[in-house]
């Protein structure tokens, strides 16, 4: 039932429509998420070589191809995914500007009178923009977090150290909660701010076709005045929902240096040795998702 009312039950025509792009870029998308683990595996062994006096040119050498090779693949296939997600969600933006143009000429006059220009306008730009994001950003962002963290932490739990797996996984239920919260907080601050921007759209248009009477009886300091004031608001609407949205990354951020003594503890213990403990931070830190691009690490 909830599937049926959600965003994506309704836009799942255009991915059927475009499923065959849409699992060339879930797979390339897949593949980056398995390349990725290659450069902590390597350094790890580098580091392993260093300190146990074993490295030698012929290792770094061949370790250095293995990185390169791992950039290059992943370079190519992002620009692949990129293509066929990123580049497929704007035909999604052409077809609803289509079909909703076409939809506004076979309305009749009465449409017209009940719904305001500025409502109008912003259906054809910032919605369909949204949409457009929905079926490009918000997929890549869906596959890539759950196939790369399901990678990164099997790939942990069998090669590196169940105990870090357990902690990665322990502030994921936090997380969710909190980002639950503010995603419906969010939700609701941007349909105002959507709101306000279909307000200052009608009073764009309201303005601009009134000019003349305007510059006639000389109120253009009194519309001046009403339109800063609609400026205003739209401003303040947008600034409340930037003020949720920017509380996501410092909330995870939180909800992780809560876990960082744990996480320390057992990075301290001494239960592998460093090229592990090294791959162990990378994976955890670097593309578990559990900190932002791997910035901090608790040394």
């Amino acid at each position: 039932m909830f599937f049926k009312e959600s965003i994506i039950a309704k836009l799942w025509w255009f991915f059927k429509l475009e499923k065959r792009r849409y699992i060339v870029g879930i797979l390339a998308l897949s593949l980056v998420s398995v390349l990725n683990l290659i450069p902590p595996m390597v350094m790890g062994r580098v580091i392993d070589a260093i300190t146990s006096g074993k490295l030698t040119n012929q290792i770094l050498l061949l370790n250095l191809v293995y990185l390169l090779l791992a950039a290059l693949g992943m370079y190519y296939l992002r620009y692949v995914w990129r293509m066929y997600i990123l580049a497929t969600s704007y035909r999604l933006g052409q077809i609803m500007r289509s079909r909703l143009f076409e939809h506004f000429t076979k309305m009749s006059p009465s449409f017209y009178q009940k719904y305001r220009t500025g409502d109008l306008m912003a259906h054809a730009t910032n919605d369909i923009n949204s949409l457009t994001r929905l079926a490009g950003g918000g997929v890549m962002s869906a596959v890539d977090a759950s196939i790369t963290a399901l990678v990164t932490l099997i790939t942990m739990f069998f090669s590196i150290s169940w105990q870090m797996t357990l902690m990665a996984v322990l502030p994921l239920p936090f997380m969710a909660f909190a980002t639950s919260r503010l995603g419906r907080k969010t939700h609701k601050a941007f349909g105002e701010s959507q709101a306000a921007f279909s307000e200052l759209n009608n009073k764009v248009q309201e303005s601009v076709s009134g000019i003349k009477v305007t510059k006639s009886f000389g109120y253009q300091e009194a519309e001046l005045q009403s339109f800063q004031e609609t400026n205003k608001m739209t401003f303040e609407k947008n600034m409340h929902t930037m003020k949720y949205d920017s509380l996501f990354d410092p909330t995870l951020c939180w909800l992780i240096l809560c876990f960082d003594p744990p996480c320390r503890g057992l990075y301290d213990s001494g239960r592998s040795d460093n090229g592990r403990k090294f791959g162990n931070l990378y994976y955890l830190f670097g593309h578990a998702g559990l900190a932002p691009n791997g910035h901090w690490l608790p040394l």
